[in-house]
């Protein structure tokens, strides 16, 4: 449970936000306080609303920031599927067969998409009427990482089964990666909310996170991309005030 006060930023999320909390911790940067909705074991595994409301509604911050399911779009494509698939239109049909690849169309994929965010786009709503003088910002979260940084990552004994399939192309890991974002997008705007997106300067000329804002697995960004995105948070403070 954060501290009780008054910072300026609340960031609630899951495993993305470690990143940002440790950059706020190196900079010294008490303006933002963090909740970490992983260890809440009931929310994320039976859906069950165990957070304490009235302890965290104690905090009054003018910003509210989520940064929720970003590993989505690696749960569904870092690795390969036992069945290949691409997504697409009705038209790429014949030629993703030819490639041995089951074509999902496009918004197929989307609405399973929404589906697997329905629960924690409905914990966004409810933590926004508690912090309702709030502005509300929903952060993308980092893209995926490059196919070459993914060959040399320690994979470690839990992996190595499925990844004897090896990982999928990487135009599917951009394809999904576009479709969380479009789908995280669209829902902020809908809230009238703001939608931050990731870091222009720490991705690449094809969308992948380079290796420099890379951490030390297959899908999370380091410190550095965490301070790219306090950065981003105090811009736009400014910007807004």
């Amino acid at each position: 449970m954060p501290n009780i006060g008054m910072p300026k930023f609340l960031v609630i999320g899951m495993s993305h936000i470690i990143a940002l909390r440790n950059a706020a911790l190196l900079e010294k940067d008490k303006s933002f306080e963090f909740i970490n909705l992983n260890k809440y074991t009931n929310l994320l595994s039976k859906g069950q609303f165990d957070i304490d409301y009235d302890e965290i509604g104690k905090i009054e911050p003018n910003y509210l920031v989520f940064s929720l399911g970003g590993n989505l779009h690696n749960i569904f494509g870092i690795v390969e599927n036992s069945v290949p698939f691409s997504i697409g239109h009705f038209s790429d049909y014949f030629e993703q067969e030819k490639l041995g690849r089951q074509l999902i169309p496009i918004y197929v994929m989307r609405d399973e998409f929404e589906l697997q965010y329905k629960f924690l786009f409905s914990l966004s709503k409810k933590l926004c009427a508690i912090f309702s003088k709030s502005k509300i910002i929903y952060c993308n979260s980092p893209p995926p990482i490059s196919q070459e940084r993914l060959s040399y990552i320690n994979q470690g004994p839990h992996f190595k089964e499925i990844l004897n399939r090896g990982f999928a192309p990487k135009s599917l890991r951009l394809d999904l990666f576009r479709i969380q974002t479009d789908v995280v997008s669209t829902h902020a705007i809908n809230q009238g909310a703001i939608f931050l997106d990731s870091p222009a300067e720490a991705i690449d000329n094809e969308g992948f996170l380079l290796e420099s804002y890379c951490s030390n697995d297959f899908t999370h960004a380091n410190l550095a991309y965490g301070q790219l995105v306090l950065k981003q948070l105090r811009k736009l403070k400014v910007d807004i005030e």
